[in-house]
């Protein structure tokens, strides 16, 4: 197409003088058939050769397009690629994150739930796991404690309590003890006197 643009250049203008000048000229001068013929000749022949740079025109254009359409369409896949590639990473990546923050945290609340069902049992010396952190679990192991420290407080008022009901019962033994013994002695006193 770049080595036509000359003839057809060329071919137009030889079509433009045959239409406005030669033409004119031939029904100024009326002339014969001939050269109406001949004028007619190179109409005929620019519109041919017009009609076949169009062609080659077309077919470029055609040609270009179909290119520049593959070109796209292997972009396309390219970057379709790319895509699933990144994901992939993407995923790789992730995936064993997801897990490690899901396994710490289930261990996490499984330590914690181990610990509050040994402190619902009694048993109040229990440790409780992940205290230290600074995160929900120690949050959560912090309000623990609190249960913890509340049971132990809990336990040491009933043993004060124990303590004080058998100290006080002690008194009341001791007490009935040295009121029986005063008794004894009244009623020797008594059963010596009268004997």
């Amino acid at each position: 197409v770049s080595s036509h643009p000359s003839t057809l250049d060329a071919d137009f203008a030889a079509l433009a003088r045959a239409i406005r000048i030669d033409l004119a000229e031939a029904i100024a001068a009326n002339a014969d058939d001939t050269a109406f013929a001949e004028i007619d000749d190179v109409i005929d022949g620019a519109g041919e050769r017009f009609a076949a740079d169009l062609e080659t025109i077309y077919t470029a254009a055609n040609t270009a397009l179909h290119d520049r359409l593959t070109e796209s369409e292997r972009a396309v896949e390219d970057a379709r690629m790319v895509s699933v590639v990144t994901s992939l990473i993407g995923l790789m990546i992730i995936l064993p994150m997801i897990a490690w923050v899901t396994l710490s945290v289930v261990r996490g609340l499984s330590g914690l739930s181990s610990a509050m069902t040994r402190l619902a049992d009694g048993d109040l010396a229990t440790p409780i796991p992940f205290a230290d952190r600074r995160d929900e679990l120690g949050a959560m192991a912090a309000t623990v404690e609190v249960f913890k420290r509340n049971g132990q407080e809990v336990e040491r008022l009933r043993e004060e309590r124990e303590k004080s009901q058998e100290a006080a019962a002690a008194e009341r033994r001791a007490a009935m003890i040295e009121l029986s013994n005063e008794f004894d002695a009244s009623v020797r006193t008594v059963v010596e006197s009268v004997s």
